[in-house]
């Protein structure tokens, strides 16, 4: 093998530098649908070929976790004769995306399904030489259901674009050593850091609930309803929550968590 006309790809999903005009969907944090954007890459040079792909790529766009996060939302408003006018209409899209959600918490959402078919599709078209007939492609995925969907429609995406393609695709708990590997330097920093919040979320409980002090965690509050405002640019509700923050309120939530 002349291995000076071959050349091995890697391919990582990093995060990219963010302009310090951000906006509301980039202070979403990991419930950032990121875009599709059409940049320019160099070719490779005319001697070399492409001949292997790592790939490494988190799950798609998701609901909330666990239903529980709704729920607990939720019970805030559930004395009606304690909310604002704003309350009482941020009440009534609650119960739109928690009716929406209930069932699918931590589940991929058809937009996360989408995006990996989508990324399947542009690797294939832009290294079609890599995924000839008979080529071999190894998948693996965390036991996350949401992980496993993802990389079922990725690899199932490459199998509609070849069905000569060999697929090697497994999820195993075995497989969850090196797939979800944190250090123990890592463990020691989140149990001995607690950030606080910079700002406050009195003005924003105030707009919502006529008595502030019925609601025991406001800080948490503020950030599960940041969470789930968020989140709405990743699953099929055309419902947006971010008029009932000030853009302190959202940027001091993003910032903290």
């Amino acid at each position: 093998m002349n291995c000076s006309r071959l050349y091995i790809l890697l391919l990582w999903f990093i995060a990219q530098p963010i302009s310090a005009q951000i906006t509301r969907e980039q202070m979403g944090g990991v419930y950032y649908a990121y875009p599709v954007t059409n940049v320019a890459q160099d070719e490779a040079p005319a001697d070399l070929q492409p001949f292997y792909i790592i790939h490494y790529g988190r799950h798609g766009s998701r609901w909330l976790p666990s239903d529980s996060r709704y729920e607990w939302v939720l019970e805030q408003f559930a004395d009606k004769s304690n909310l604002t006018k704003d309350g009482k209409r941020l009440r009534r899209l609650l119960k739109k995306v928690w009716k929406n959600a209930h069932g699918n918490g931590g589940q991929l959402t058809p937009l996360g399904a989408r995006q990996h078919r989508e990324i399947a599709r542009r690797m294939y078209a832009r290294f079609p030489k890599i995924f000839m007939d008979g080529a071999t492609v190894k998948a693996r995925s965390s036991v996350v259901n949401r992980c496993r969907e993802s990389m079922l429609n990725f690899t199932d995406e490459l199998q509609r674009l070849n069905p000569a393609l060999s697929l090697d695709v497994v999820t195993d708990s075995a497989d969850m050593a090196y797939i979800a590997y944190t250090t123990p330097e890592l463990r020691q920093l989140e149990q001995r850091v607690f950030p606080k919040m910079k700002g406050s979320p009195l003005r924003f409980i105030q707009a919502l609930f006529r008595d502030p002090t019925a609601i025991a965690e406001p800080e948490k509050l503020l950030s599960e309803l940041h969470t789930i405002a968020s989140d709405m640019q990743d699953i099929p509700l055309k419902i947006n929550l971010y008029d009932f923050f000030t853009d302190e309120e959202f940027r001091d939530v993003y910032e903290w968590r």
